[in-house]
């Protein structure tokens, strides 16, 4: 089994960790483009990726934070300390995600998931949301649906049923691009590929 640990709202935990009066608002880490948003302010709409003129327009009082690239380049440092005092088997997603294997260093990866998350909190600060499964793919889409600041297991015996029943939208590394593709050919959820051949699917993704 094997863990996918993902902080939340990464650069909105940093900034609302180093500052307390930031706890519970909506706001945002932005330039001219949102990079950033807080759990309250993506209630109301607010999106990585938006024009910070349209997410002011979805709320007036919105907090702009301006981004602070060294403060989050340490507290991912930190972070993925902390992974690797556990297992070197970590494999960085990216400056607030990785995977990490630690059954093969004799852990238990739920009570290590636990102990991860309690030390996040405590020690740096941070809400980490952890998933665990089988594979990378279900161990993500477990991480995914924990969130927020969640823990949630996949097992063995369950994982085949959640797979077939994720849209592909749902499935790590599809893009628009090729969900568009399957779509066109009737195909919705992962599912719906059990009867097809390689040769079939070539054709349409690559």
């Amino acid at each position: 089994m094997l863990i996918h640990a993902d902080a939340d709202a990464f650069f909105a935990s940093v900034e609302a960790r180093d500052d307390p009066a930031l706890a519970g608002r909506a706001f945002v880490v932005a330039a001219h483009v949102v990079t950033c948003a807080s759990y309250p302010a993506r209630a109301r709409g607010i999106h990585a990726g938006m024009p910070l003129a349209a997410a002011r327009r979805l709320d007036r009082e919105l907090i702009v934070i301006p981004p602070r690239p060294q403060a989050y380049d340490a507290a991912s440092a930190d972070l993925f300390a902390l992974f690797a005092s556990y297992t070197v088997f970590v494999e960085p997603g990216s400056m607030e995600e990785a995977f990490l294997d630690v059954e093969v260093v004799g852990l238990d990866p739920v009570a290590t998931a636990k102990t991860l998350r309690a030390r996040a909190r405590a020690e740096l600060g941070l809400p980490v949301s952890m998933g665990i499964g089988t594979t990378k793919l279900m161990a993500k889409v477990a991480s995914r649906r924990a969130k927020p600041d969640g823990l949630l297991m996949i097992s063995r015996g369950a994982d085949r049923a959640i797979r077939n029943a994720l849209t592909f939208e749902e499935v790590w590394g599809i893009g628009p691009t090729k969900v568009a593709a399957l779509r066109s050919q009737g195909w919705v959820r992962v599912g719906d590929l059990a009867g097809a051949a390689v040769e079939d699917l070539v054709p349409i993704v690559g």
